[in-house]
């Protein structure tokens, strides 16, 4: 992974938790955890659900699966590759894409050429 994927990765990481925050009433370093706060675990279940399909999208984006798609331990060791964790009675939010963009980063910013 680049240095700018990796960056953006990390900023999309960033803006999910700003989100989950901000709907749930918390400042940047407040934490209610999980159990206390139905509207707050939910909250956290939607970024969990984000999280989870971010990173499944730039593994099968980057070849980083099995041949089969499953998950390639070697590669896909962090937790954003589990299941997320239900917190409360509520199904877990589907995120799906809604199409296939041939580049897998469409935010990058192409240099210009003469």
């Amino acid at each position: 992974m680049s240095a700018h994927q990796t960056l953006l990765a990390e900023a999309v990481a960033q803006q999910a938790e700003h989100l989950v925050k901000t709907a749930a009433g918390l400042a940047p370093n407040q934490s209610w955890g999980v159990g206390r706060h139905e509207s707050a675990d939910q909250a956290f279940e939607l970024y969990r659900a984000l999280r989870h399909q971010l990173a499944w999208d730039y593994a099968r984006d980057h070849h980083l699966t099995n041949p089969d798609g499953s998950r390639n331990w070697a590669q896909m060791m962090g937790v954003d590759y589990d299941e997320p964790i239900r917190y409360t009675q509520q199904p877990l939010a589907s995120i799906k894409r809604l199409e296939e963009d041939p580049k897998p980063y469409p935010f990058v910013v192409e240099e210009e050429t003469e």
